[in-house]
């Protein structure tokens, strides 16, 4: 009823005399909004109670002065207005509370599903701090029976070694007492034996006598003929050489000649030795090279073969480095190129990593496109020369002088005796090998190029370090250049076999499988592989493809060598630690 007093608004309105009806009655129709009472029961008991009976007879006659009025159809058109722009409004208010409750409801939803995922998080951590713990449980548990086990044998062992020395001492002792036992029988037979020679020796006395007389009389008479028969030879030799000068004359030249020509011999001897294993031959150090040698016809063949037929190429070619690495090192092979070419001084050159990194691969590509020989040895065929191996070192750089070409001479684990002076555990043959390879490289040469690889480069002597012009670390591949390798090694080893040649040898068949994307996975997958794991790899595919009954490779059969390639990594891993 909050409407009731603007009706006597427009009573009081039409007993005046006022200019804007319209506006007037408009203001006093207004809805007045009270607020909603939060106890909608009690407010409305509240209001029956202070609700005047009057004034429905005041809004009567209100009533009807509105219809008396002229402009009564105005007044009810603004009033239809406004109820309807309260209406509007309340619509308004309803919908801004729908909206707001379906706010709050997602946000309590939204609050229960973080709550969830913070409930399951929780679990998840709860099951790993578990897993974590049964773990170490299971760790220690197998931990104490390896403890347990290794104690077991350990006393198996000591048990089996007090029997072994117990019948050790049986077996001695047995063999001591038999041994005593021959000998006393030995003693007794040879006892007997002298006696019964003692006596026919005494019986026989007399004849032994006389018969040694008799031959030593023979013996002495023969010699005296011997030599008064010499000695007449010599004298009259002597004499006439003596007497006669032209004699004398010619056998003083005689034996002067037979001297010098012997001693010529031995020395032309010495120097064609050594020029022939300069030149055909190669030093015992040397375990493989490319320069042509005549000793061993079987290889002389094959190499004019390949030198005639074959030429240069990329040298990084079938090598695989990361792209840093790689300019780095076409760097160096062609500043080697140059070098040979322009018959300068070539720079020693020192590569360091891990094994199967390409280093050797990459030595033997950069004699080869450089135009050099290569002789290739290990640091560790140095100690079992002891003595000699100071003069097999003056034969290597003596016969790599010799070479018209130049030889590259890569020494791989070269710490196994370019190692530090100081360590205690250096042998004096080691030592020497060392100061006789220092010696020789003192200086940069013409005629040879010196490259080193070690995986532990802390261990060489500072002044093999002064010798080296280049340090370059061979690191393991990164993803890209494994992938490059996995695709060149497929296509050399298994790719190249799906044809099979006339005779039906060698072929292949694999699977129909998008190797873009198996070998972006394997690269992946494979991380810390060396390149020698890598083609061990796919050899392990070739080998898988030829075991089978119709030599065909699966994708699973992949999966599986994979498998087992990172198990054999990680346990090599574990026990290189």
């Amino acid at each position: 009823m909050s409407w009731i007093p603007g009706i006597s608004s427009i009573s009081n309105w039409l007993t005046s005399d006022n200019s804007s009806p319209v506006t007037t009655v408009t203001q006093n129709l207004q809805p007045r909004v009270d607020p909603v009472p939060s106890n909608p029961i009690a407010s409305s008991t509240q209001s029956l109670q202070t609700i005047d009976p009057t004034g429905f007879e005041r809004a009567a006659n209100a009533i009807k002065q509105i219809n008396m009025s002229p402009h009564a159809s105005k007044v009810l058109e603004v009033t239809v207005e406004q109820e309807k722009s309260r209406r509007k409004e309340m619509d308004l208010q309803q919908e801004q509370l729908r909206i707001n409750l379906l706010h709050e409801k997602s946000k309590l939803f939204q609050q229960d599903q973080d709550a969830k995922k913070q409930y399951q998080l929780q679990e998840a951590e709860q099951k790993q701090r578990l897993l974590q713990y049964q773990d170490q449980l299971e760790r220690k548990r197998s931990l104490d029976l390896l403890q347990e086990q290794k104690k077991v044998n350990s006393d198996n062992l000591k048990a089996q070694e007090e029997s072994v020395l117990r019948q050790e001492a049986y077996r001695k002792n047995t063999l001591e007492y038999e041994s005593k036992l021959n000998l006393g029988s030995e003693l007794e037979k040879i006892k007997a034996k002298m006696l019964a020679k003692g006596d026919i020796q005494r019986n026989n006395h007399d004849l032994t006598l006389e018969e040694i007389r008799l031959k030593e009389e023979e013996r002495r008479s023969t010699v005296l003929k011997s030599i008064s028969e010499i000695n007449g030879n010599i004298a009259g030799g002597v004499v006439n050489i003596l007497t006669d000068f032209s004699k004398l004359g010619a056998f003083v030249g005689s034996i002067s000649l037979l001297a010098l020509g012997i001693y010529t011999a031995k020395n032309a001897t010495i120097f064609t030795r050594s020029f022939l294993e300069s030149i055909i031959g190669k030093p015992k150090l040397v375990r493989d090279t490319s320069r042509i040698s005549l000793l061993n016809p079987i290889r002389i063949f094959p190499q004019m073969a390949r030198r005639l037929l074959t030429r240069p190429q990329f040298v990084m070619d079938g090598i695989f480095f990361n792209p840093g690495l790689a300019n780095r090192l076409q760097d160096v092979a062609l500043a080697t190129y140059y070098t040979r070419t322009n018959n300068g001084n070539f720079r020693n050159l020192y590569l360091y990593g891990p094994p199967g990194t390409g280093k050797t691969l990459y030595a033997k590509s950069l004699a080869w496109n450089s135009g050099l020989d290569y002789a290739l040895f290990t640091g560790g065929d140095i100690v079992p020369l002891g003595i000699n191996s100071v003069t097999e070192i003056h034969k290597l750089f003596k016969w790599a002088n010799t070479s018209r070409k130049g030889v590259l001479i890569f020494i791989d684990e070269a710490d196994a005796f370019l190692k530090n002076r100081s360590t205690e555990s250096m042998s004096e043959n080691l030592r020497s090998s060392l100061n006789a390879f220092l010696y020789l490289t003192g200086d940069t040469s013409k005629r040879y190029m010196l490259v080193l690889s070690s995986n532990q480069p802390y261990q060489f002597d500072s002044a093999i370090l002064d010798r080296l012009d280049d340090i370059i670390e061979v690191g393991l591949p990164d993803n890209e250049e494994r992938v490059k390798m996995l695709k060149y090694y497929f296509t050399k080893f298994l790719y190249s076999k799906i044809r099979s040649n006339k005779f039906g040898w060698g072929k292949i068949s694999l699977p129909i499988i998008d190797y873009d994307i198996k070998f972006q996975d394997i690269s992946l997958r494979i991380d810390g592989f060396s390149g020698r794991e890598i083609t061990k790899l796919v050899n392990a595919w070739q080998a898988k493809a030829y075991s089978s009954q119709n030599r065909s490779l699966t994708e699973n059969e992949m999966d599986e060598c994979i498998r087992l390639m990172l198990q054999q990594h990680t346990q090599k891993h574990n026990w290189a630690r």
